[in-house]
């Protein structure tokens, strides 16, 4: 759902985090489809991140510091689940 629905709602009161709902369409993928969706899921994590500390180099001239990097984290929208 979109910003302001239902599961956007159950999104943010999670923390960001669907841990079950993972899991469970985990259990309907197959190991192929489950290895390429945990890559794209891996790389997606690393352009958040990545765009994450661009953005602050251009904006605070440096990096993020670890406090920093942990706020951003806890941003991440979370990892695309099977669909």
């Amino acid at each position: 759902m979109h910003p302001g629905g239902q599961g956007w709602d159950a999104h943010q009161a999670s923390g960001g985090h669907y841990p079950a709902l993972v899991d469970d369409c985990r259990l309907h993928l197959g190991p192929a489809d489950q290895e390429r969706r945990d890559s794209l899921n891996k790389r997606l994590r690393q352009a958040f991140l990545e765009g994450a500390k661009e953005d602050s180099r251009r904006r605070l001239g440096r990096g993020l510091t670890a406090e920093e990097l942990e706020k951003v984290l806890r941003r991440f929208p979370g990892d695309l689940g099977g669909r």
